[in-house]
C-alpha cells in the first residue's frame, strides 16, 4: 500500500513539473552574426556534401541546418559553392612569404587556414644566414 502511494505521488510530482515547465516561455537565442545559406556543405567527416545553412555566432559555428526562418545580423548566399572546414597545409613552406605578409592572403584564398612550416630543415632565419655566408647557428 505504501509503496503504491509513492508511485502514485511520484507521478503527481512528475505531472505537475511537465505542467509548471510548459507555461513558461523557452529562452530565446541571441541572433545569428552570420548565416551562410544555401552552401555544399562538407563537413570532413567523409560523407557526400549535403546542402544547408550555417549558423555563427561570435565566430564560431553555433548550428548547422535550416535556418531560413532564424534571426540573424547578416546573410551570405553560397549558392553552387562549397562550403567546408579550414585546410591544413602540410609542407606549406611560406617561411619567407610570411615575413613579406603575415596574412598569406594566398594561402587564405585556398582554403588553408594552418600550415605547418619548417619541417624540411628550412626556415627563413637560417636561408638568411645561408646567404649571407654566415655559417648556420641553431
Amino acid at each position: 500500500m505504501k509503496l503504491k502511494m509513492c508511485r502514485l505521488l511520484v507521478c503527481y510530482l512528475c505531472l505537475a513539473l511537465a505542467l509548471v515547465s510548459c507555461g513558461r516561455a523557452a529562452p530565446q537565442a541571441s541572433p545569428f552574426d552570420l548565416v551562410v545559406i544555401n552552401g555544399r556543405i562538407i563537413d570532413g567527416t567523409g560523407s557526400p556534401w549535403y546542402s544547408g545553412d550555417i549558423g555563427i555566432r561570435e565566430g564560431k559555428i553555433a548550428t548547422i541546418g535550416n535556418l531560413k526562418n532564424v534571426p540573424r545580423t547578416r546573410t551570405m548566399d553560397a549558392r553552387g559553392m562549397v562550403v567546408a572546414p579550414g585546410f591544413i597545409d602540410m609542407l606549406g613552406q611560406s617561411e619567407l612569404t610570411i615575413l613579406v605578409d603575415p596574412r598569406l592572403p594566398s594561402k587564405i584564398c585556398q582554403g588553408i587556414t594552418t600550415e605547418i612550416t619548417g619541417e624540411g630543415g628550412f626556415g627563413g632565419s637560417v636561408e638568411r644566414c645561408h646567404h649571407s655566408g654566415r655559417p648556420y647557428r641553431l
